[in-house]
């Protein structure tokens, strides 16, 4: 697998097309390459051989960002991976602070954006 500053694409999956262009456009404006998925089952597909950082929503409409970090990691076992929420608070937070960090949707968005130009920045 290629280090993570050879990659530079952050994989950003979230089911809401607003959440995610947001996410996007912000990672785009810090030099970053985006791939985007809209749930699970469509971020498990993508081909993460040059991802070198995800963001995933934690409620996702086919499942949760836990689960699909899960998976991801089946695969790719160093993956940075971090997790965006509004409930920062919910168990599902909790649990997912074990795989990376959870920032708050809106009020925590340029530190994400830091986390990932951190791991995958150029």
């Amino acid at each position: 697998m290629p280090e993570a500053h050879e990659r530079g694409v952050v994989l950003v999956v979230d089911d809401s097309n607003v959440a995610r262009a947001a996410v996007s456009a912000r990672l785009v404006d810090a030099g970053l390459d985006v791939r985007d998925a809209v749930g699970c089952s469509d971020g498990a597909c993508v081909d993460l051989e040059r991802v070198g950082a995800a963001i995933l929503d934690l409620e996702l409409g086919d499942g949760n960002g836990v689960e699909l970090a899960r998976t991801l990691r089946a695969t790719h076992a160093s993956l940075p991976i971090a997790f965006l929420t509004s409930a920062t608070t919910s168990h599902l937070a909790t649990e997912a602070r074990e795989l990376g960090p959870v920032f708050e949707k809106g009020r925590e968005l340029a530190a994400a954006v830091a986390w990932a130009t951190a791991r995958v920045g150029r």
